[in-house]
């Protein structure tokens, strides 16, 4: 308990919070609010404004205090209070307590760190009732609809005024332009995931195979390695597979899409869906076809096979696959699940039939309650969280690609350093990531993606978890629909 014991300080920096609280369960914090009478002195103007008297008068104000088990009590500092919505685990509590002294000591602006279980429904319920924090962050389509519902700042004037354009410059693109709308931007990037992958060295030699060439890298060598690194028994059942590949929406099933030169929906207007065009469909089918016509991929009793097979390290860490695309979010999980067992490598997304390579970067972002009270102060911890201090403590804490060029090499520092750490031999190009921002796009998403959605994803579980379709069979008309939806909403 000593050495991980928070200072009553911290508290005070996190009153309310429940992992804070969870992190000292032991220590019993409380957190109440009193009472209590002040006297002031007040200068009251006569009538005809030439008399003048000094009284003292009393007034009631309340505090916030915090009392521990050894009974110590603590003035909260009568600041502006910006609340921000935050949920960390212990470990990444004790890396930002630090932060979190360090601003408010800098600006002089209280935090007061909440948890809102729920996801953007329940945020958007208390943005509803007026009880939501002042900085929240979001992603995908839920971010989308926060901005488009007008739940957010519009940030342009505070941008032009403290950001010069090269400071703007240091954002990946494609992440600033999923937080503008109508030409105004309303959110600035957690972090910056680059979809890419990796692939196991030891099953790519044992099947007398080169690693995956970053400038060369392709579709239909994608698809060959993985049929030449499958091994099944008689029956048909996995002992090896050639990709763990996961058929998201929104990551897998979508870049593959742009990486065919074909689109999701259009670009100048999502409410208008482009999967059932030709090269969109054939990019789906190609993907299909990993699991059902050339079995690479497995289903998911057979992945569940081979996770356990390979002691409950995931897909890729069973040491059962050779390749798993995959955001860099995951670089520091794939680390620890692979540690020393066997050596790995990253490779990037592949080109498509034309050449075309494309990939998507995640649209995490931070947003300001467009009915904040405190704008200035929120706008003040905003840039805190987008800037080197946070950016840094994200790596340490989980592994997260930092959203700032400038710091991308620090983030390839960290990334080798800790995989030398759990493997000796280790030697990734975790830089493959880093120049994914430079091929990205941000995440789709339809004008109203919920909706849209409801419609496709029966149609997409068909092709991809049941197999007995084929994506011109059923995508065309799904798209229709979606388009029909969308533009009469």
């Amino acid at each position: 308990m000593q050495e991980n014991k928070l200072s009553r300080r911290a508290l005070l920096r996190l009153f309310g919070v429940g992992t804070a609280a969870a992190a000292l369960a032991a220590c019993q914090p409380k957190v109440v609010e009193v009472e209590k009478i002040v006297k002031e002195t007040v200068i009251v103007e006569g009538e005809a404004k030439e008399v003048t008297k000094v009284v003292e008068v009393e007034k009631v104000v309340k505090e916030t205090v915090v009392v521990t088990e050894e009974k110590v009590v603590e003035k909260v500092a009568e600041q502006a209070e910006v609340r921000f919505l935050y949920d960390p685990s212990p470990e990444q509590l004790k890396l930002a307590l630090p932060l979190l002294d360090a601003f408010q000591d800098q600006t002089g602006v209280r935090l007061r760190v909440e948890p809102l279980p729920g996801g953007t429904e329940k945020l958007l319920a208390a943005l509803a009732a007026g009880t939501a924090p002042d900085v929240f962050g979001n992603w995908g389509n839920g971010m989308r609809n926060l901005i488009e519902k007008g739940q957010c700042l519009n940030l342009d004037t505070l941008v032009s005024r403290d950001f010069a354009q090269d400071e703007m410059d240091d954002f990946v693109k494609s992440q600033i332009d999923a937080a503008t709308f109508n030409g105004s931007l309303f959110a600035m990037p957690q972090y910056c995931g680059i979809w890419a992958g990796f692939y196991n060295k030891r099953i790519l030699d044992e099947a007398g195979l080169a690693y995956p060439d970053k400038d060369d890298w392709s579709y239909d060598t994608y698809l060959d390695y993985a049929i030449k690194t499958t091994k099944r028994d008689d029956n048909g059942r996995p002992l090896q597979l050639g990709v763990d590949e996961w058929f998201g929406f929104e990551f897998t099933i979508s870049t593959n899409v742009w990486t065919w030169g074909g689109e999701v929906h259009d670009p100048a207007d999502n409410r208008i869906c482009k999967l059932g065009e030709e090269k969109a469909m054939a990019a789906m089918q190609w993907l299909a076809d990993f699991r059902w016509k050339y079995k690479v991929a497995g289903t998911d009793s057979e992945n569940a096979a081979i996770n356990n097979a390979g002691g409950g390290n995931g897909l890729f860490g069973s040491d059962l696959v050779a390749m798993k695309p995959e955001g860099s979010w995951g670089t520091k999980g794939f680390i620890e699940a692979a540690a020393d067992r066997f050596d790995w490598g990253v490779m990037p997304h592949h080109r498509g039939p034309d050449g075309h390579r494309m990939t998507f970067s995640t649209t995490d972002t931070w947003m300001i309650n467009a009915k904040t009270t405190v704008p200035d102060a929120a706008w003040e911890w905003l840039k805190y969280i987008t800037g080197p201090d946070w950016q840094r403590m994200r790596i340490s804490a989980n592994g997260l690609q930092p959203c700032r060029r400038s710091l991308a090499q620090e983030w390839v520092d960290w990334a080798t350093a800790y995989a030398k750490e759990k493997n000796p031999n280790a030697d990734q190009d975790f830089n493959v990531f880093v120049e994914g921002f430079d091929y990205c796009r941000p995440m789709v998403w339809f004008s109203n993606h919920t909706d849209a959605m409801e419609i496709l994803r029966p149609v997409i579980d068909q092709i991809y978890k049941v197999g007995d379709v084929q994506v011109t069979d059923v995508i065309p008309d799904a798209c229709a629909k979606v388009t029909e939806l969308l533009t009469k909403a």
